[in-house]
């Protein structure tokens, strides 16, 4: 069944097959409009109608999405007119008297072709009007010289897809097709989108979660399901808050039908993001037609040792005149996780003045641990899809998706610059420096904490949309609602509960060895002697987050026969989000200092490390073995119904906030298509103007009391964009983008918080009064396309941001606690982020004696950028956190019978991961790249099995602080092997 319209080339010779968008600045733009001649206008179909609005009318009215490049049928006029009832036999006789004929592509594939060289004999079924017609003959190659598409219809699929919605754009961006994502190892969208150029991944224990892009944070960039916001799931577990940045292991990978990535932007889009805005489109029954798919999934972690997997079902079905689809699905998924994780929390300048020289570093907060996560996933999915009547069309639907995290981490807290409790003494003379790092030396009195965290994670996510479009004559309108529910929280009582046992010991370190090699840290103490320690104090620290998207749309265009402007578009959104965030810290003192020996604790209360093997192998003087708390000994000791009862005190309230952002906004837009200097053009320009009202509320303490506060901040923003595309010669397309973009602050930036630490006596807050950021944005484009299967692109791309949020820290006094280090957030400056992006596919030559198919596609980006922020009294100089200069992917695919074989690399340059503070210096990731690999074999009819492997090479993940001699962690997390079976009920 036909899904959607492609426009493919124009028709200036018979040669011609390739194009693709353009954008331009205004200069530009007056350059191309006084280019145009009057010949070339207006006076082309003098007696005539346009064709060009008349396949836009028809297409939308037979339920075609309808995807229009307006220069591609500049040249063509017809005399025949279409009934308001017209179908796709009246355009097939409407085109044809414009010198054009309907060709079969592929069998779900058709295109508008020059009507010479005639076409061949069509052998099809008979059709209803809302379907065209599926022909039983075997279908053309695309690559043949006597197919010239002119527009292009039908559900797209595979890496063709991909190339082609590429061309069809207006701005700048990439598409990832289901088919496409499904040749590589993806269990969510964020394994996904690696695929597109530019955009890299977080690594959180093995899995991507979060996306940067383009050089940029996961912040600025905006994620949607179906064109519409969605919420998004704080982070509760171990770790910092990330306000918008949205957790794109939430969608499952086998839901996905498509995924758009928009890297310029337009003055249609909800949200003009500084980044991308990543669309994730699901499956939708009227485009995968009548369909039963079962899939059975095993997988093993070698480092965990535990095996996972899951199961997925999916049922379509429509009716024979493609007038109603109902689509369900269904998927539940199990991950067992181990990460190894030796780190140094900070490298602190000045803790040990008149031992050694001034502005040197030494180890902070040292921790070797082991997380074990356990990952259950269950997802459901429902669309409904419905054409009551011709030019109308309807669709519902709602995903739905809970995730349920147990993490159970056992570690080893040394602390060699706490005077929290005792003061530690650096030992005269054993220090070795390496420029302004102490590597290696001995200090006194420090302490020695072996800890257990254990929690219930659960993530929910909630996503509920209607939308009704209407094609009446030369109008196309859309009415779209939308509703998003992301919950974050811990059940009660399986909130994050610390559990803690510690000694006072000297600390003999040495890491001198580098980042890639785990530190020596010896101390006089037995580790996995229960009488070296004693009880410490307990925490328990439940969080619970609701985040919620509301939003409402209506969207209307209008197709003009006018010769200068094709279309006129204009709308109206309204958006609202609610975050509701609530933390407490329960501090439990009553058996600190008890020896663990003690009949109040006992061995209930702790045990041996639970895990063996820690990173592998060890160097001589690395703890790879020590005692921890058991996790429940003292949970259930101490947290009592009593304790959870306990009201909030200053510093929960103080942690805890909510904000309202309400955002109003309307646009306008234009589009034209004419010819330039004998070559089609395509002109979009348009303006957005977003109203922002922000309410944060929360609560502000002074240590002793904490007082409510209301903060609310508005601001208008008037966001230009403009776009052009011109294909100056055959397979060859130029692009060029100006616009002015924003992203607002992050939600935990504006909120009025204040959260402690009392481990590393440190502090955050927010500040409500951050202005947004805003960007001049400038993008320009090449696309070669020789071959069906070859493609060539080259980009070059800016951003100016304006008023930069960036970190502040000054230090501040709590009467009960002491002193501590508070980071904040203000607006520091400006920052120019430039980059160029290449990427290439082509087939590859084999010889005869291998046979079979073999494509090679891939990327490259380099990113640059000039800033000055300061981390304290310290200047980070030209660095933005998140951002790699280089990123590279690299996939090969080989096909032959019922074989198909794919290798993909995704490598990723060192990237910066915090400024740091006045004493703290700032940490970078060190480069990472992963090897990912996939075999399929159609092993019988409808019946498929795959092999993946996830990290074939074993590769660790590193962290380092301001020069690579002050190594911060060690990621271990292994590789992953899984099988999968698919079985599809045969067409």
């Amino acid at each position: 069944m036909i899904s959607q319209v492609v426009p493919v080339t124009g028709a200036r010779t018979a040669r011609r097959r390739r194009w693709g968008p353009v954008a331009m600045s205004g200069i530009g733009l007056a350059m191309a409009v006084g280019a145009v001649t009057p010949a070339e206008g207006q006076g082309r179909c003098a007696g005539r109608r346009p064709l060009a609005p008349l396949v836009l009318r028809t297409a939308r009215r037979i339920g075609l999405q309808v995807a229009f490049n307006p220069g591609r049928l500049a040249a063509f006029c017809t005399t025949e007119r279409l009934p308001d009832n017209a179908t796709l036999a009246d355009l097939r006789r409407v085109v044809a008297a414009a010198g054009l004929r309907l060709v079969q592509i592929d069998r779900h594939l058709f295109a508008l072709a020059l009507a010479v060289p005639p076409p061949a004999p069509a052998r099809a079924r008979a059709t209803s009007p809302h379907r065209p017609p599926t022909a039983t003959a075997a279908a053309p190659d695309y690559a043949d010289d006597t197919i010239e598409p002119i527009v292009v219809m039908g559900r797209l699929n595979g890496a063709d897809s991909d190339r082609w919605l590429r061309r069809l754009r207006t701005g700048i961006g990439d598409s990832v097709s289901a088919d496409r994502i499904r040749q590589l190892p993806a269990v969510s969208a964020a394994d996904a989108l690696r695929l597109v150029p530019g955009v890299q991944l977080d690594n959180q224990r093995g899995s991507g979660v979060y996306m940067f892009a383009r050089g940029l944070d996961s912040v600025f960039h905006v994620a949607e399901i179906d064109g519409r916001a969605v919420a998004l799931n704080e982070l509760v577990e171990n770790g910092g808050p990330r306000g918008r940045s949205f957790r794109f292991e939430m969608i499952p990978a086998e839901f996905i039908g498509r995924i758009d990535v928009a890297k310029t932007t337009g003055s249609a889009q909800d949200e003009a993001a500084v980044g991308v805005t990543v669309d994730m489109r699901i499956l939708h029954p009227l485009d995968i037609g009548n369909r039963i798919e079962m899939a059975v999934r095993s997988d093993m972690n070698d480092w965990r040792g535990q095996p996972g997997g899951g199961v997925t079902g999916i049922g379509s079905w429509t009716t024979a005149g493609g007038d109603l689809g109902i689509l369900l699905m269904a998927q539940a998924r199990r991950r067992a996780i181990r990460n190894d994780r030796f780190f140094e929390f900070q490298w602190t300048r000045d803790r040990f003045p008149g031992i050694l020289p001034h502005g040197t570093y030494t180890p902070g907060r040292v921790r070797p641990t082991i997380e074990i996560e356990d990952r259950h996933q269950r997802s459901g999915m429902a669309v409904v899809q419905w054409r009551p009547a011709v030019g109308h069309m309807t669709e519902a639907s709602a995903f739905v998706t809970r995730l349920d995290v147990d993490y159970d981490e056992s570690g080893l807290d040394i602390y060699p610059d706490d005077a929290t409790y005792v003061t530690p003494r650096f030992v005269t003379g054993s220090a070795v420096l390496n420029g302004d790092t102490a590597i290696a030396g001995r200090i006194e009195d420090v302490r020695w904490m072996a800890s257990r965290e254990t929690s219930r994670n659960r993530h929910d996510l909630l996503v509920t949309g209607i939308r009704h479009s209407i094609d009446d004559g030369g109008w196309h309108v859309v009415a779209d609602a939308g509703f998003s529910r992301a919950h974050s929280h811990q059940p009660r009582a399986m909130g994050t509960s610390r559990s803690r046992m510690a000694f006072f010991a000297p600390l003999s370190f040495d890491f001198s060895r580098g980042y890639r090699t785990p530190a020596t840290l010896t101390t006089d103490r037995d580790l996995t002697d229960p009488a070296s320690y004693a009880g410490w104090t307990y925490n328990y620290a439940p969080k619970d987050s609701r985040d919620t998207a509301a939003a409402a749309r209506i969207d209307a265009e209008r197709v003009l026969d006018d010769r200068f402007a094709t279309t006129l578009r204009g709308g109206m959104a309204w958006q609202e989000r609610r975050r509701d965030y609530r933390r407490r810290d329960l501090f439990i003192d009553t058996l600190r200092g008890v020896p663990v020996t003690d009949a109040r604790l006992g061995p209930a209360t702790y045990e041996p490390l639970p895990h063996a093997g820690f990173l592998g192998r060890l160097p001589a003087g690395t703890p790879g073995r020590w005692l921890v708390p058991s996790a429940t000994g003292q949970r259930d000791l101490l947290l009592t119904e009593a304790a959870l009862a306990t009201a909030p005190g200053i510093d929960d309230l103080a942690a805890s906030y909510a904000i309202r952002e309400r955002v109003i906004s309307g646009y306008g837009q234009m589009r034209t298509g004419a010819m330039l200097l004998g070559g089609p053009l395509d002109i979009e320009a348009g303006v957005r103007l977003p109203h922002t009202e922000q309410v944060s509320a929360g609560y502000r303490s002074d240590g002793i009391a904490a007082t409510p506060v209301r903060y609310r901040r508005t601001y208008l923003s008037f966001l230009p964009s403009l776009s052009l595309r011109w294909e100056p010669a055959a397979d060859l397309t130029l692009r060029l983008a100006a616009g002015r973009s924003v992203t607002r602050p992050n939600l935990t930036d504006i909120a009025p918080r204040l959260t402690l630490s009392l481990d590393n006596r440190t502090a955050s807050g927010g500040n409500p009064m951050l202005r947004p950021f805003v960007a001049t944005n400038l993008d320009m484009a090449i696309d070669y396309t020789p071959g069906a299967a070859r493609t060539l692109s080259a980009g070059l791309f800016q951003r100016r941001l304006d008023d930069y949020i960036t970190s502040a820290n000054r230090p501040i006094a709590f009467p009960d606690h002491g002193s501590f280090l508070l980071s904040t957030t203000q607006n520091g400056g400006k920052a120019t982020l430039s980059g160029a992006e290449v990427a290439g596919a082509f087939g590859l030559p084999l010889p005869t004696a291998i046979g079979g198919r073999a494509s090679v596609n891939g990327s490259l980006t380099l990113v640059a950028v000039a800033s000055a922020f300061r981390a304290g009294d310290r200047v980070i100089r030209d660095r933005l956190i998140g951002l790699s200069r280089t990123s590279v992917t690299l996939a090969g695919r080989y096909e032959r019978g019922v074989l198909a074989a794919d290798l993909g690399w995704f490598w990723r340059s060192r990237y910066l991961n915090s400024y740091g503070t006045s004493v703290i210096g700032e940490e970078y990731v060190a480069p990472l790249g992963t090897l990912d690999g996939r075999i399929s074999v159609a092993a019988h009819g409808a019946l498929t099995i795959d092999i993946d492997a996830t990290n074939l090479l074993g590769v660790h993940k590193y962290l380092y602080g301001t020069t690579s001699a002050q190594p911060k962690e060690i990621n271990l997390f292994g590789r992953t092997v899984s099988v999968g079976i698919r079985w599809r009920m045969p067409a």
